[in-house]
């Protein structure tokens, strides 16, 4: 029978060095956030372990946003937007847990995978205002992809382009090299190898998916 269990950022150093790969990556993060709170006195651990959780993200993943969404709890404030309150009947006053609320926050992850009112990485908006000013700092020297909210002044231009291989010719790359096509709807994609003619069409032969990604000067 296995078991879930909740550490402290504390607890998991302990783990450091003796346990799997996936677990490491999670006692790694721990370490960033204990660091980053020690450097940034001047925020809660809370605010900290969010600005080292983004870092995390976009050495990881290549790319972070700052996107505008609805959320009902916020994992740094611990806030919770509670539920609606029936408004008359034999109830009034009470809860009405069919009508969950939901507060404005900023999601900061780039997930394939999307949970209404659901943080994958991010805060509400006042504890992701607040966090803002050392966020950009802090990726000003990471190598990703990043808004403009977040985008340091001077700070370079990086696009992230997932890898890619040719069906046909063997060419290896990312989405980035690749000729740009005219889609179906309108607009353009990276379609074409750069190497042949090969082509990637709706409902066609696409290119092979590689894992890992590029991040390039954009």
């Amino acid at each position: 029978m296995s078991a879930t269990v909740k550490l402290s950022d504390a607890e998991l150093l302990l783990l450091d060095g003796a346990c799997s790969a996936d677990v490491q990556a999670v006692v790694t993060a721990a370490r960033a956030r204990i660091e980053m709170a020690a450097t940034m006195p001047y925020l809660s651990p809370e605010l900290a372990g969010l600005v080292a959780d983004v870092v995390t993200e976009a050495n990881k993943t290549g790319r972070v946003l700052w996107r505008g969404t609805r959320a009902r709890h916020c994992p740094v404030c611990k806030k919770s937007a509670g539920y609606a309150k029936f408004k008359s009947g034999p109830r009034r006053g009470q809860e009405n847990y069919d009508k969950p609320l939901t507060f404005a926050a900023v999601e900061m992850a780039d997930r394939f995978f999307r949970v209404q009112n659901h943080l994958s990485l991010g805060a509400c908006s006042d504890c992701a205002a607040e966090a803002k000013p050392a966020i950009v700092n802090a990726l000003a020297d990471v190598r990703a992809e990043v808004p403009a909210e977040l985008a340091a002044p001077g700070r370079p231009a990086w696009k992230r382009h997932w890898l890619r291989s040719c069906p046909k010719c063997g060419w290896s790359g990312h989405e980035g090299e690749m000729r740009e096509l005219v889609a179906v709807m309108g607009g353009l994609y990276p379609g074409g190898c750069p190497s042949c003619e090969f082509e990637s069409r709706f409902l066609g032969e696409s290119f092979t998916v590689v894992d890992g990604f590029a991040v390039v000067a954009s």
